[in-house]
């Protein structure tokens, strides 16, 4: 399955009279918009234990072997960026008549890692075997490098977008272009597809193995440039 981004971009396109800027030529100011779809390459992962007990220091001490155990896995995985999310500890009461009653403690402790798409999958099969019951995200994503080098790309194409547009309404509107005045660079934020909850609950079965399918990724730019042009105020 591939998550397809359809983006409509509000292209904003303003021939601002060039007094306004003490200038005596017309400048075109034009917003130029880029998008590169790429393919996820990592997949960040958070994964959980909770338990419960009487005692705050069973529960605590019981969540604490379960999570060991979970890390010890992953690490044979060969899994990256793994780190402890959160801890948590907190009393379990019982609400009847207005009065309330200690009936135990629930200890919560949430793993953070991440894991390439091919083997996100069975880094999930591992912690839900070495004791985790709670799977909190699957979240596909894209490696520094690829992101960096795909925000280039669709610099670019906005740069070409908003030259083409200015280029347009030059044309039509007989405003040659002599130069460029300003440039503005915008980065619009990444967008992430959605948690494949499908893959997750496969797991429900004993005898199927997660699957992850990371899908696409668009990773989007603007930027908004401002053209003197050659001709004066006044002239034909």
């Amino acid at each position: 399955m591939i998550f397809n981004f359809y983006i409509i971009f509000l292209t904003f396109i303003t021939v601002v009279h060039a007094q306004m800027l003490n200038e005596t030529s017309p400048v075109i100011e034009v917003l130029g918009t880029g998008e590169v779809n790429v393919r996820s390459d990592i997949i960040d992962i958070s994964v959980g234990v909770i338990t419960k007990s009487l005692k705050a220091n069973e529960a605590q001490n019981n969540t604490f072997a379960i999570a060991n155990k979970i890390l010890s896995g992953l690490i044979s995985l060969n899994v990256s960026n793994l780190r402890t999310g959160s801890i948590s500890l907190y009393p379990n009461y019982n609400y009847t008549a207005g009065a309330s009653e200690l009936i135990g403690f629930e200890s919560f402790q949430t793993i953070l890692f991440s894991s390439s798409p091919e083997n996100a999958g069975k880094c999930i099969d591992n912690a839900i075997a070495s004791g985790a019951n709670n799977v909190d995200y699957v979240t596909p994503s894209v490696t520094k490098v690829v992101r960096d080098t795909s925000y280039l790309q669709s610099l670019e194409n906005a740069a070409q977008d908003a030259t083409r547009k200015a280029e347009t309404i030059s044309k039509a509107l007989n405003i040659p272009l002599s130069g460029v005045i300003s440039v503005v660079v915008d980065q619009i934020s990444q967008p992430q597809p959605p948690m494949p909850f499908t893959a997750i609950e496969s797991r429900m079965d004993s005898n199927m193995n997660t699957a992850i399918i990371p899908g696409e990724i668009s990773v989007r730019s603007s930027v908004k440039v401002v053209y003197k042009s050659s001709k004066q105020f006044g002239n034909p």
